[in-house]
C-alpha cells in the first residue's frame, strides 16, 4: 500500500513556525531566570517601612484632629450667626418678640422662651442639675448660677441679659442618655413603663399614646422604639 506523502512546499512552511515557537519559549525562560535573580524585600526592610508609616501617622493624626475640631467650631459659629440673623428677622416682623429656642453649645444645653410683656425673657439650662425628689429639691437659685447664665446669653445673644425679674427651679426626670424609656417591665410583662420624658414629653404625646396603646393591647408596636428600651441601661443605676 503506497504511503501518503506530504508536499515538500507545505512541510517546509511549518519550519518557520516551529522556530518562532522555540524562540518564544527560550525568551520566556530567560525572563523567568532574570526575575528570579531580582532580590525581594527582607523582613528588616519591611519593618522599617512599617515603622516609618507609623511615625508619619502619629505626626499627622493630632494635626488632622485639631483641624477637625476647628472645622466644627467654625461650623458652629456660622450656625449661631445664621440663627441670630433668623431671630432678628423674626423679631422685626413680630413686634420684637422671639420664638422658643434651644441651644446645643460647648457650654451645655440651654433653652428659652420669647420676651413677653411684663414677664421678660426666660433663659435656663437643661442639662445641669442635682438628683433630687420634690421634697429634697433645692429651690433657691444661687448668684453663681445666675452669673453663669448671664455669661452664656451675653456671649450668644448680646444685650439680652437685663434686669433679673425672678428665678425658678424646674423639676423633671432625665435618663442618663436623655432619651425616654418605653418598655415592658422586666419582671412583670403586663406592665408598660413610659418615663424619663425630660420635661418635654408633651411634644410626643400623640405618638407615645399610640405606642403605649400598641404595647398594652398587642404586646408590640410597629414604631421603632428599640432605642428606648430599658435594656440599654443594663448595669446602670437609674435611682
Amino acid at each position: 500500500m503506497p504511503k501518503r506523502k506530504i508536499p515538500v512546499e507545505i512541510a517546509n512552511g511549518f519550519v518557520p513556525l516551529a522556530e518562532k515557537a522555540r524562540d518564544h519559549v527560550a525568551s520566556f525562560a530567560r525572563s523567568r531566570r532574570q526575575l528570579a535573580r531580582v532580590p525581594g524585600f527582607t523582613l528588616i526592610e519591611l519593618l522599617v517601612v512599617v515603622a516609618i508609616i507609623a511615625i508619619l501617622a502619629a505626626m499627622l493624626l493630632p494635626t488632622l484632629q485639631r483641624a477637625k475640631v476647628r472645622s466644627k467650631q467654625a461650623a458652629c459659629t456660622n450656625n449661631m450667626k445664621q440663627f441670630h440673623v433668623a431671630l432678628t428677622c423674626f423679631a422685626d416682623d413680630n413686634d420684637m418678640r422671639l420664638p422658643l429656642y434651644m441651644w446645643y453649645l460647648p457650654e451645655g444645653f440651654y433653652y428659652g422662651v420669647p420676651s413677653l410683656a411684663g414677664q421678660g425673657l426666660k433663659f435656663g439650662r437643661h442639662d445641669a442639675g442635682q438628683v433630687c425628689t420634690p421634697e429634697t429639691a433645692r429651690r433657691e437659685v444661687t448668684a453663681a448660677e445666675v452669673a453663669a447664665l448671664r455669661e452664656v446669653i451675653d456671649r450668644y445673644m448680646p444685650g439680652t441679659s437685663g434686669e433679673m425679674l425672678g428665678t425658678l427651679t424646674c423639676l423633671y426626670t432625665n435618663t442618663p442618655d436623655i432619651d425616654f424609656i418605653v418598655d415592658h417591665h422586666p419582671e412583670h410583662d403586663q406592665v408598660i413603663i413610659a418615663c424619663g420624658f425630660c420635661g418635654h414629653g408633651f411634644k410626643f404625646a400623640s405618638v407615645m399614646g399610640e405606642v403605649l396603646a400598641d404595647l398594652t393591647l398587642a404586646g408590640a408596636t410597629p414604631h421603632p422604639i428599640e432605642f428606648l428600651s430599658l435594656k440599654r441601661f443594663s448595669g446602670v443605676s437609674l435611682k
